[in-house]
């Protein structure tokens, strides 16, 4: 094998091999209040592929999807308690560092609504 051919194969390979992945979606989760949720469910959707990537926020409602492809990206945030939320369209760049930050509300529970009266004996 000749020297341009070995140079021609590695230059696919690393074009093969070279996706940019080194990109970040952050955020911190709160409530209404501005507490943080901790332990919220965010879910980071790479429009282009549909691959998706699980996390959970840490102790102070932050979260951190390291390690991404450039793209858009979809990022949804649910926990019990809390209404349900979603932000489509995110551009991540090259090497980028991307906040999308989720502030959810409480979701009122019926059962905590029901005024419960003692039956008359």
């Amino acid at each position: 094998m000749t020297m341009k051919m070995m140079a021609v194969l590695i230059l696919l390979a690393a074009a093969a091999f070279g996706q940019d992945r080194s990109s970040t979606i952050i955020g911190t989760v709160t409530d209404s209040d501005g507490r943080c949720v901790v332990d919220a469910s965010v879910i980071v959707l790479d429009q282009s592929t549909n691959v998706s990537l699980g996390i959970k926020t840490d102790g102070a409602g932050e979260y951190t999807a390291p390690d991404i492809a450039p793209g858009k990206y979809t990022v949804v945030v649910e926990k019990d308690g809390f209404q349900r939320f979603r932000k489509t369209d995110i551009a991540v760049e090259p090497n980028g560092r991307v906040r999308v930050n989720a502030a959810l509300a409480r979701v009122k529970s019926a059962r905590a609504d029901q005024r419960i009266d003692k039956p008359s004996i």
